[in-house]
């Protein structure tokens, strides 16, 4: 579900909620006595930490609550679907992609379809982007890849955060890219998109 461009965060501990609460609106604690005594601060406005203008609008909580009804159906489909996909692909296709391993005890519900091009069947992802972006596939990077690569983290106050090697967002920033999974899709887009897949591999490793 979207609330336009926002969303939620939910946890049963209350030392987080507190803190993610202060986070979404500035770094505010409001009422906090003990830390307004010990800075000498008014307790109505007491920053404890770096925060952002994060509070929903009553126009975004509106769209959620109207999809509240409709989430657990949008999630059921997801689930659905990524079966559909999963069960179709066969040898060939897994010998070049790979999915996200599902831990044990867990839920996803894929907001998307995630694919790694494994590194030893020698095709290039940018290559595999580019065929299915031309046949009607539409594509994204799996969103920032390695963050440490990003203009941001050359930042002189940040670089001591990216020091160092990192193989895995490496991989993955290399490696894997996204193609969308709407609830609204029939199983047809599934097969087509499999039946693309294929085409797609036939034709790289013909070239």
């Amino acid at each position: 579900m979207t609330c336009g461009e926002d969303g939620m965060d939910v946890t049963n501990n209350e030392k987080f909620a507190n803190s993610m609460r202060e986070v979404r609106a500035h770094g505010w604690t409001k009422d906090n006595l003990p830390l307004a005594e010990e800075f000498d601060l008014d307790p109505r406005y007491v920053f404890s930490q770096p925060g952002y203008n994060m509070r929903p609008t009553e126009l975004q909580a509106g769209f959620g609550l109207a999809q509240l009804d409709k989430v657990q159906d949008f999630n059921t489909r997801r689930c659905e679907l990524m079966e559909q996909f999963k069960n179709g692909l066969d040898k060939e296709l897994m010998g070049v992609f790979s999915l996200p391993v599902e831990l044990g005890n867990t839920y996803p519900v894929p907001f998307s379809i995630p694919l790694r091009v494994n590194r030893e069947c020698e095709i290039d992802r940018a290559d595999v982007m580019d065929y299915l972006e031309e046949h009607g596939v539409e594509t994204r990077p799996l969103v920032a890849g390695n963050l440490a690569r990003q203009p941001f983290a050359k930042l002189e106050y940040l670089e001591d955060m990216f020091k160092g090697d990192f193989p895995g967002a490496d991989a993955i920033h290399n490696e894997c890219f996204f193609m969308g999974l709407n609830p609204m899709f029939n199983s047809e887009y599934i097969v087509r998109l499999l039946d693309t897949l294929h085409e797609c591999i036939i034709t790289l490793k013909r070239s």
